[in-house]
Formats: structure tokens, C-alpha cells, sequence
């Protein structure tokens, strides 16, 4: 199976809160210097200062930031938030 255009979502991120989300992870997970990350999604140096130090900031006070907001949404009773919902023994 040919998985190019996924890779690509998470190489090539489109949606803002995802690109951000991505820059954070290659700073604190990956290590990535700044200036790397800069080239790597179009930005300027300093404006991947500014997320990092903004989302360094969440975590401020013991807040934890939430989900990714592109994360699979479980909307009440569809499918999938079904199937997350445990089951009670009858």
C-alpha cells in the first residue's frame, strides 16, 4: 500500500494548530534547532521562538495543554466514540 499522502500529512502539515503542534514536537522531542524547524515549515527564526516559548508557557502553574485539536473527534453515540465507550457486565 502506497502511504505517501499520509507521510506527507505529518511531514507537510497544512492546518495551522497542526503545523504548531509539529514545530513543538521537533523542538522538545527531536532536538531540531530552531533555525532547522524555521527552514523546515517556511517560518522565521523568531517566530518559532515565539511558539516554543508560548507553549513552554502552557505548561506554567502544572496546566497541561489539550489534545491536538486534529485528533479523530468522538462525537456522542457515532461509531468510533461507541466503540471507545467501556461496557458494563450485564
Amino acid at each position: 500500500m502506497d502511504d505517501h499522502r499520509v507521510r506527507q500529512f505529518f511531514l507537510e502539515p497544512q492546518q495551522s494548530e497542526q503545523r504548531h503542534y509539529e514545530i513543538a514536537r521537533a523542538f522538545f522531542v527531536e532536538r531540531q534547532p530552531m533555525p532547522a524547524i524555521a527552514r523546515r515549515f517556511g517560518f522565521a527564526h523568531g517566530t518559532i521562538r515565539n511558539l516554543v516559548s508560548r507553549f513552554r508557557a502552557q505548561f506554567q502553574g502544572g496546566r497541561v495543554p489539550r489534545v491536538p485539536p486534529f485528533s479523530l473527534p468522538l462525537h456522542a453515540g457515532g461509531p468510533l466514540a461507541r466503540a471507545m465507550t467501556p461496557r458494563l457486565a450485564p
